[in-house]
């Protein structure tokens, strides 16, 4: 059925054939509560606390449960390393006023702070494995019209829900969620809602009491910005799916080696024979005496005691551990960034850096063309209309500017080795005038002033050597 056929039907049909969820409520509540820490192990049943011996001897044991959080680790890095740094746009054409409206388009994405929402929208898609942007515009007390975009996720109570047509498109976009009204009473409402986002209108339904209906509150909006004001992002996994059983594995090992480390990593005293007096623990000479046993030739036999030591470490248990460790971190593509690995790297260069972190950017390139470049390119066509429509006298240049985007990097530039293959390319020539290098000066707030005052330097040292 078209898009067309579904809307026409009764509200409670219609909801229903468009409410088919892509990723399932539990599995995204699942997914949450591992990246949060609130993993299986916790509920083991084998780890919960019990009770060993009998009467005077019976005492409480309570297993360890170490809790290792890869699965923020993974996202978090996953995340830093394509969203780490902001988007870079720009805009070829020169003309003054395809630069005005780029202008007007920049600051608004600054102003939106798009840039930190990057990558809570990432971090959203790594673990529900997916989200979406609504954007809308309003009109403030002073008659101003606002654009803004929200986050909707399971996590801020949304049940998001896009539909395709038969070519792969999506035209439409539903969105499910719960508010609480005061009822006339004092008490307090639950209206579940179902908006619906066209290309040309925006409907909405709601339910009271289990009935869907057209929300009288709410009648059909016009959309005006001519697209549908969501950009929908998903990935089939979570980002760290593959390596789920790896890390439960971890957390098992680590678990049960705190327990052997409980038992038997203290030194235990194990005495042979009648002990007369043991050592008060604050004594400084400490002394065991034991009483003698005449034994079966008649001569007198003494106790003795010895300490009962772990003279062979679980090496089997280390190398394990080593190599779950070394997969999850390979297998998620994640770098291994803890003290360990990088003290001894001393000065590496930009190429011998990307070069060691070339798994992650291998993925992060996958992110790029696979998900989140898709979806920039949409949001800015979609930011275009909204200024357009916002502002009339503006449509034309909004819909005729061409805007390029490049993702940042955290990882930093090789500037020297640059420099170096520039001049070698150039037989040794300059490749960057004063005012250039100026203007990249970090330390420099005026250029003009600055170069003002080199100028000045110059000429006087220039006016001393000729005195000389």
């Amino acid at each position: 059925m078209t898009i067309d056929e579904i809307l026409a039907l009764e509200p409670a049909k219609t909801v229903k054939l468009l409410s088919v969820p892509r990723v399932d409520v539990g599995d995204k509540e699942t997914a949450r509560k591992a990246f949060d820490g609130d993993h299986a192990i916790k509920s083991d049943p084998n780890r919960q606390p019990k009770t060993v011996g009998e009467g005077v001897n019976a005492r409480l044991v309570t297993p360890n449960i170490e809790i290792l959080t890869y699965q923020k680790k993974i996202t978090v890095t996953s995340t830093a390393f394509l969203f780490g740094a902001p988007v870079k746009l720009s805009c070829p054409q020169k003309d003054a006023s395809s630069q005005d409206a780029f202008t007007e388009f920049k600051t608004q994405w600054d102003a939106l702070k798009l840039d930190y929402f990057n990558a809570r929208l990432m971090e959203t898609v790594c673990i529900e494995r997916e989200a979406a942007e609504l954007w809308y515009a309003y009109k403030d007390a002073e008659n101003i019209t606002k654009i803004r975009v929200i986050l909707l996720s399971a996590e801020n109570g949304d049940q998001i829900f896009p539909h395709f047509d038969m070519f792969g498109d999506m035209d439409a976009f539903c969105r499910k969620y719960t508010v609480s009204n005061e009822k006339s009473d004092g008490g307090v409402e639950k209206i579940e809602r179902f908006d619906i986002y066209l290309s040309d209108r925006t409907v909405h339904y709601r339910r009271i009491g289990g009935t869907w209906s057209e929300d009288p509150e709410r009648p059909v909006e016009p959309n005006i910005f001519k697209k549908i004001p969501v950009v929908y992002y998903s990935q089939k996994n979570t980002e760290w799916a593959d390596v789920q059983t790896l890390i439960e594995r971890a957390e098992d090992m680590i678990s049960n080696h705190a327990d052997l480390n409980d038992y038997f990593a203290g030194p235990m005293l194990q005495v042979f024979g009648e002990l007369l007096s043991a050592p008060d623990k604050k004594s400084m000479a400490k002394m065991l005496q034991f009483k003698g046993i005449p034994g079966p030739d008649g001569k007198i036999n003494y106790g003795h005691a010895e300490y009962l030591t772990w003279e062979h470490s679980p090496e089997s248990l280390k190398i394990e551990m080593e190599n779950v460790r070394g997969l999850i971190h390979s297998l998620s593509h994640t770098p291994d960034l803890s003290f360990d690995n990088v003290k001894g790297l001393g000065n590496v260069s930009g190429i011998a850096l990307k070069l060691m972190f070339l798994d992650a950017l291998i993925k992060r390139a996958n992110k790029e063309q696979r998900v989140y470049g898709e979806g920039l390119a949409r949001r800015i066509s979609l930011m275009k209309a909204i200024l357009g429509a916002v502002n009339l006298s503006a449509q034309k240049t909004m819909a005729e500017l061409k805007i390029e985007f490049e993702f940042g990097s955290i990882l930093p530039d090789d500037l020297m080795t640059l420099m170096q293959n520039l001049t070698l390319g150039t037989a040794g020539r300059a490749v960057m005038s004063q005012r250039t290098a100026v203007n990249h000066n970090p330390l420099v707030d005026d250029v003009d002033a600055e170069m003002k005052q080199i100028e000045t330097e110059q000429s006087g040292d220039m006016a001393g050597s000729l005195n000389l």
